[in-house]
C-alpha cells in the first residue's frame, strides 16, 4: 500500500492535531486516515472527495426532512461520517499537495452543512415535537432558521476578517513596514482567547456536537440541541465582533 493510515498520520502537522477537538484527535481523525488511505489508493484527488462530503452534507439534512425518526438516526451517523471525510480531504491535501479551488470546495461543504443543518432539525421537531418543544410548533422553525443564519455570519464575519488581514500585511511586508518575524509575533493569541479558541473548538462544528446530535436523537430532544446552539452560536459572533473591532483599532482616535 503506498499511501497507508499511518502515512496520513506521520505527515500531519503538529499544529493541526494540537488544533483538533478532544473527540476528533480520538475518533475521527484516526477514522479518516483510514478514508485518505481508501481515497488515495482508488485515485481520488482531494477536490473529489471534498465534493463527497459536499454530497453527505446534503444527505444529512435530507434525512431530517423525513419524518422517520430512523432517518432521523441515519442523518445524525451520516453526519460524522461527513466530518470524518471532511478532515480526509484536508489530510490528503496537506500530504500530496492541493489542488485548485481546494479551499473553496472544502468550504462549500461545511456552509452546506451549517446553513442547512439546522432548518432541517427544526423541521424534525416541528413533526416530532421534543422535549420542550411541542409538534407543529413555528417557533423552532424560526429558531433553526436563526441559529443556521447566526453561524453562517460568524463564519462569514471571521473568513473576510482573515482575508483582509492577509492582504493588508502583506502589502506591509511588499512595502518593507513590516517583517515576517513581526507578523508571526502578532499571531501569539492572550491565554483568554486560547481558552475562547478551545471551548469554540470543542462544541462547534466537528467538535462534540457530532456526538450530541446521535445522543439528541435517540432520547428525543433535537429541540434542546437547537436551542443550545441558538444562544451559542449568536455568543460567539458577538464575542468575535469585539475582538476584531479591539483588535483593528476601530475604536481609537
Amino acid at each position: 500500500m503506498k499511501y497507508s493510515p499511518k502515512f496520513f498520520k506521520e505527515t500531519m502537522p503538529e499544529w493541526k492535531r494540537k488544533k483538533d477537538p478532544i473527540i476528533a484527535q480520538v475518533v475521527h481523525r484516526p477514522v479518516s486516515f483510514i478514508f485518505s488511505s481508501i481515497f488515495s489508493e482508488i485515485g481520488l484527488t482531494p477536490n473529489q472527495v471534498s465534493f463527497i462530503s459536499l454530497i453527505l452534507a446534503f444527505a444529512t439534512c435530507a434525512c431530517f426532512f423525513t419524518g422517520s425518526k430512523v432517518w432521523y438516526l441515519v442523518g445524525a451517523i451520516l453526519m460524522n461520517i461527513w466530518s470524518i471525510t471532511d478532515s480526509a480531504d484536508g489530510n490528503m491535501a496537506r500530504s500530496l499537495g492541493g489542488k485548485p479551488y481546494g479551499d473553496f470546495i472544502d468550504a462549500t461543504s461545511s456552509y452546506a452543512m451549517v446553513g442547512f443543518l439546522f432548518p432541517a432539525l427544526a423541521f424534525a421537531v416541528f413533526n416530532k415535537g421534543g422535549t420542550l418543544i411541542p409538534v407543529g410548533s413555528v417557533s423552532i422553525v424560526v429558531i433553526g432558521a436563526y441559529t443556521s443564519i447566526s453561524d453562517t455570519m460568524t463564519r462569514l464575519f471571521f473568513q473576510k476578517m482573515k482575508s483582509d488581514s492577509t492582504e493588508i500585511q502583506l502589502k506591509m511586508v511588499t512595502e518593507k513596514k513590516l517583517t515576517i518575524n513581526q507578523i508571526l509575533e502578532t499571531k501569539e493569541k492572550s491565554a483568554l482567547m486560547k481558552l475562547f479558541t478551545r471551548v469554540d473548538a470543542e462544541l462547534s462544528m466537528g467538535g462534540w456536537n457530532l456526538l450530541a446530535i446521535i445522543l439528541c436523537v435517540i432520547f428525543d430532544c433535537i429541540d434542546l440541541y437547537i436551542i443550545f446552539y441558538a444562544l451559542y452560536y449568536p455568543s460567539v459572533f458577538l464575542v468575535s465582533t469585539v475582538y476584531m473591532i479591539k483588535k483593528t483599532g476601530c475604536l481609537k482616535k
